[in-house]
């Protein structure tokens, strides 16, 4: 008995399938490109965000009324805007800061129109703050009481600015925020610590 065998052909791929290979490979090939050229230019770039800091601050003059809580000061803050990047300009905008007693009496509002800083440069801002008659709240007044006891003085100085740069042909827009703690010693009026008094960016 003579046994019969089959002979099996191999199957076809169909054509539908190696388009659908062809675009899989063509995509993880452009993403393998897309990364590299990510990392090249990371590297050549190094980019660092814009901020903005307190250089230094005095208060020159403190009058407070205890029995109406109004607060009258006059003082200097000196913040500059820097740019840490060495291959292009950083651009400021919308740049905002309150200066507040105990992070709710508002004392004065410091606003900057536009600006540019260079590659890894910087630029002053200086700020002559004069204000009277700002009302305290109860709590407020307490601590107004205890600051004057202990001969120092905190303040606040909260806002933000917003940062556009590029890396390489890539637009990078921030926010760049400031919350930063002011001590004044009293009656001098000197504020020694200013080493959190950088903003972050967002």
């Amino acid at each position: 008995m003579i046994k019969q065998q089959r002979i099996l052909k191999p199957r076809r791929t169909k054509p539908l399938v190696w388009v659908f290979a062809s675009v899989c490979a063509a995509l993880a090939l452009a993403v393998v490109v897309a990364g590299a050229a990510v990392i090249s230019v990371y590297l050549a770039y190094r980019p660092k965000a814009p901020v903005v800091r307190v250089v230094s601050t005095h208060l020159d003059h403190l009058a407070y009324d205890q029995q109406e809580g109004l607060l009258d000061v006059l003082l200097t803050v000196d913040m500059e805007a820097a740019n840490p990047n060495g291959r292009t300009a950083a651009a400021f905008s919308a740049a905002e800061f309150d200066l507040l007693f105990a992070r709710t009496t508002t004392i004065a509002r410091l606003r900057a129109d536009a600006f540019e800083v260079p590659k890894n440069g910087t630029l002053p801002l200086h700020y002559v703050v004069a204000s009277s008659g700002a009302k305290l709240e109860e709590g407020g007044m307490e601590k107004m009481q205890v600051g004057l006891r202990r001969g120092l003085i905190e303040l606040s100085l909260r806002g933000r600015a917003r940062t556009r740069w590029r890396v390489g042909l890539l637009p990078v827009k921030l926010w760049t925020h400031l919350d930063c703690e002011l001590h004044y010693f009293f009656p001098n009026g000197s504020s020694p610590d200013l080493k959190d008094c950088t903003s972050k960016s967002h």
